[in-house]
């Protein structure tokens, strides 16, 4: 009886010492051998953009001036950024950066004998920050002003006239220089410009009843009597020594005040293809044969 006893003890004993064996180990904090960790991941850095000038520079115009463009590259673009630009001088013009690479102006004619330089800033703006990059422009200079006029002259001797009502619709003014102390003879180049306003023009007189002429442009009309114009038949020029007047092509007068003097200039082509061009400043006074 005893001996079964002990058998049975013996047995109990075994069983618990293998449940033993099976318990895990206890967890080690420091975390060396354990696989459940989770390891960190970097985060990749995201590129600056980066604006680059493809097109040369400097961008050379001729002195006629233009069209042009500068084109450019932007690596890395960020969402929402924008190109703008920018020039230094007031003759480029027309800058546009609507399409995408490239930058379009206008550099104006270059009427000077000089060669003129400038700049164009292309910038990239996103976010709060900018990236910017310049582009010269160097326009070559522009040639030597050639005499344009075959005539040109300074009036010494003034005649004005004022007619009133030559046909409906106008009032008539007609005015006689001459680059001479005379109008006639053999030696005076002498025009004879009429030119014509709307017959409801205010009319200026001075004290003695004389006319002050009415200011404007008027060019040179195809048919009389039309209103802010020249006649196109009695508007002549009698060159020195000729007995023939000769009848203008083309051209304007320009009347203006300044002060108390008036101006009269002119330019006009005749039918001979000669070009004039005329100046007188006085008091600019027209006798009135409109009573």
């Amino acid at each position: 009886m005893k001996t079964r006893f002990h058998i049975i003890a013996l047995a109990a004993a075994a069983i618990a010492f293998a449940a033993c064996e099976k318990t895990p180990a206890a967890s080690d904090d420091s975390g060396s051998g354990n696989d459940n960790d989770t390891p960190e991941v970097p985060v990749p850095e995201t590129p600056d953009p980066v604006l680059k000038i493809t097109s040369e520079s400097p961008i050379s115009a001729i002195a006629a001036g233009g069209d042009f463009e500068i084109t450019y590259e932007i690596t890395d673009p960020v969402t929402g950024g924008r190109v703008t630009a920018a020039a230094d001088a007031e003759w480029i013009s027309s800058i546009s950066t609507s399409t995408s690479g490239k930058v379009t102006f206008r550099v104006a004619q270059n009427t000077t004998t000089e060669e003129r330089n400038a700049t164009v800033t292309v910038t990239y703006n996103y976010g709060s920050d900018k990236l910017s990059e310049e582009v010269a422009v160097k326009q070559a200079a522009g040639e030597e002003p050639q005499d344009v006029y075959d005539y040109d002259v300074t009036i010494k001797t003034f005649i004005g006239a004022y007619y009133g009502q030559y046909a409906a619709g106008s009032l008539a003014f007609n005015i006689i220089l001459s680059d001479s102390e005379t109008t006639t003879g053999s030696d005076p180049l002498v025009y004879n410009i009429q030119y014509f306003v709307p017959e409801n023009t205010e009319i200026e007189f001075t004290a003695d009843r004389s006319v002050y002429p009415c200011v404007g442009t008027f060019p040179l009309s195809s048919a009389d009597y039309q209103a802010n114009t020249l006649s196109p038949t009695s508007s002549t020029v009698k060159y020195a020594g000729a007995t023939t007047k000769i009848s203008f092509n083309e051209g304007a007068l320009t009347v203006s005040k300044e002060g108390s003097n008036y101006i009269f200039e002119a330019t006009l082509v005749d039918k001979n293809g000669k070009t004039h061009h005329f100046i007188y400043s006085g008091d600019g006074k027209c006798a009135n044969y409109a009573f």
